[in-house]
């Protein structure tokens, strides 16, 4: 998967930064991670799309409109959206491709593209995001290190973070990884995604805001079956911080121009003895 829009490319565990620096000890067992999340991803690869579900997805936007540039002042209008579909990932032709039916009491029950809904994001087989950042062929795309043991009631996790080796040949910045220690599921993945509908843009409101940019994407994989993981939850979030204009209007917490949040529930398995196919 080239390409999340969110993307695609955010739970139960929160943001850590700490980093451990890496023994020989630690340098093998990074490799016994790597080498069981890829493991994980060729499952995944087999499994995954054989399923149907509910998806909803709200689009929340904030803008400002500069009502005065000599004293900055800005004058807020928040609006959102929701949407809701019947999704599918299936193979037509040896490629696997999403179906979304829009769910509305008002339009008929018809096949369409959710992106002439959004404004800004879509996620993209968010299901195969591990197999974009672990899966065996990639691997040398990147380069990974520890950052973080955590554990939950549920999990024990370990925390990896992924830098692509080549800036702008993949659609994130960088990526944490959150990886069960006993199986090598995949739980969660939270990255800097880059390769997203209106990334220039948002670099423009940066420059003439004079403002930093912070992108964020968080998938979580709560939904289990037969071992495997599956999206229950996809957030996208547009933050602007510093600079005279937002700071004045919106303090140190900066300003959150957008927020896409994508739920997947009342998920539906079947079986489907066919190979699944991947473009590059």
């Amino acid at each position: 998967m080239k390409y999340l829009y969110i993307l695609i490319p955010v739970f139960f565990v929160g943001f850590l930064s700490a980093e451990i620096n890496l023994t020989k000890n630690d340098e093998d067992l990074l490799n016994k991670y790597l080498a069981g999340s890829a493991e994980y991803c060729k499952k995944l690869k087999g499994e995954a799309f054989h399923f149907y579900c509910k998806e909803k997805i709200l689009f929340e936007r904030d803008e400002f409109i500069l009502e005065s540039t000599r004293r900055g002042n800005l004058k807020r209008r928040r609006s959102s959206t929701k949407s809701y579909f019947d999704y599918q990932l299936i193979q037509e032709s040896g490629k696997l491709k999403e179906r979304r039916r829009l769910i509305s009491d008002k339009v008929a029950d018809v096949e369409m593209d959710p992106s002439e809904l959004l404004l800004s994001f879509l996620s993209e087989k968010a299901v195969f995001g591990p197999n974009s950042i672990l899966d065996q062929a990639r691997q040398s795309n990147f380069n990974y290190k520890i950052l973080e043991y955590k554990k939950t009631k549920e999990n024990d996790l370990v925390i990896i973070k992924a830098i692509p080796k080549i800036p702008g040949k993949t659609f994130f910045l960088s990526a944490e990884v959150y990886i069960d220690k006993k199986n090598f599921s995949i739980r969660k993945i939270v990255a800097t995604p880059v390769f997203i509908k209106g990334y220039e843009n948002m670099k423009r409101t940066a420059s003439y805001f004079k403002t930093r940019l912070f992108l964020d994407c968080e998938i979580r994989f709560d939904q289990s079956y037969k071992g495997l993981f599956f999206p229950t939850l996809i957030t996208i979030t547009e933050r602007y911080k510093g600079g005279p204009v937002v700071n004045r209007n919106t303090g140190s917490k900066g300003w959150e121009k957008s927020k896409t949040t994508f739920k997947y529930y009342e998920y539906r398995f079947f079986d489907v003895d066919t190979e699944v196919k991947f473009e590059n």
